[in-house]
């Protein structure tokens, strides 16, 4: 027999059971943090609380995303995170993201946010989310010291919201105030509506000239109170023919905007907007502009955007009106359609597609067209 081992006690089969457990386990403090740093702690994280599945996971690797940014700052994020992926790392998801689905609007987006990262960096302020709120305050001060104009301070707190993760508006209840605060000391300025008379001079003249291209969009903003985005994007295949008798509500020509088989939703993100071309020469135009291009598929204003400025600008000339611009058109034609039928605001506000009726507050006004028209010294 071979030699007697000697007995264990009961402490010393428990010592060395752990022992063995331990050894089997994987040391989860060796593993790396899931938040680093320099990027931005979620709600969750902030209240103390453990990711939902409990699990340290660790991002995919992007090779497009940027480096951190200096201490103190938040980086804005190149990319979303990949998909399937726990956004923990301080980046936008890919859910997230998709709320701003256009491109010249994400781009618009990422300059306004340019600003207060830029402004963070030069003063050693973060925009943690601990810290964002009084960053906030602190960057719309700098704007009204600094004679800014009420949009940017708009359009960089929105800015903020959808590129910092967890943050929301409701949370920001001292920055709405001061938004107020900003809305009194500098309000906004809204566009003058162009008088019907010069909306249509400026389409005479651009037919005469032979920019038909030109005249026949000047129409359709103005009767059709489109945006300028809205009348690029039009295709041949939004344009519908009457499809009923008189009295139907379907004798009309029509325009469809952001159908929704495209996934381009509208400026107040809806969807199959229709606008309904009640005057009868309209219905001239929008046969000419569906019959004009080769597909359904085509856009019906080709100029392109550089030339259309040229042309735009070379017929301002001939109204003396150096000021005015496309958008103009859009306001002028509500305007004109409320003092024509002062009880047509349901209707208005449904072709104009705004949400609430308080922003139908701006047309209407006989004085604004009046102080454009009297201070016209040509006849149009």
């Amino acid at each position: 027999m071979g030699p007697r081992l000697p007995s264990l006690s009961m402490v010393q089969r428990q010592s060395a059971m752990a022992k063995f457990r331990a050894a089997r386990l994987p040391v989860v403090s060796s593993l790396p943090s899931p938040v680093s740093p320099t990027r931005p702690l979620q709600s969750s994280q902030l209240a103390g609380k453990r990711p939902r599945d409990n699990k340290v996971r660790e991002a995919s690797p992007c090779p497009k995303r940027m480096a951190p940014s200096p201490k103190g700052t938040m980086r804005r994020p190149a990319s979303v995170a990949p998909t399937g992926s726990i956004a923990l790392l301080g980046e936008v998801s890919l859910c997230e993201a998709s709320t701003v689905t256009s491109k010249d609007a994400l781009r618009h987006y990422s300059a306004m946010f340019e600003k207060p990262r830029t402004w963070c960096a030069m003063h050693g302020r973060s925009l943690r989310l601990d810290h964002i709120e009084i960053t906030l305050l602190d960057f719309l001060d700098m704007l009204l010291e600094t004679n800014a104009q009420l949009t940017e301070a708009e359009k960089a707190t929105s800015a903020a919201v959808h590129f910092i993760p967890g943050l929301s508006r409701p949370e920001l209840k001292r920055v709405k105030k001061a938004l107020k605060g900003f809305r009194k000391k500098r309000p906004g300025k809204s566009l003058l509506p162009l008088p019907k008379e010069l909306a249509y001079g400026i389409a005479a003249i651009a037919f005469i000239v032979g920019f038909v291209d030109l005249g026949r969009r000047v129409l359709v903003m103005f009767c059709l109170k489109t945006r300028p985005g809205e009348a690029t994007k039009l295709l041949a295949e939004d344009i519908d023919p009457p499809a009923g008798e008189s009295g139907s509500g379907l004798e009309h020509w029509s325009i469809s905007i952001s159908p929704q088989s495209r996934l381009e939703p509208s400026k107040t993100q809806t969807w199959d907007d229709c606008v309904i071309a009640r005057l009868p020469f309209m219905s001239l135009v929008l046969v000419d502009l569906k019959q004009g291009v080769q597909t359904r598929k085509s856009f019906v204003f080709q100029t392109e955007p550089n030339v259309l400025q040229q042309q735009w600008k070379h017929v301002q000339q001939f109204v003396q009106e150096p000021s005015a611009v496309m958008h103009k058109l859009r306001h002028g034609g509500a305007s004109q359609s409320l003092l024509e039928d002062p009880k047509s605001g349901h209707r208005v506000q449904a072709e104009l597609r705004h949400k609430t009726s308080t922003s139908m507050r701006r047309y209407g006004k006989p004085g604004q067209l009046q102080q454009v028209l009297n201070r016209k010294h040509v006849v149009v």
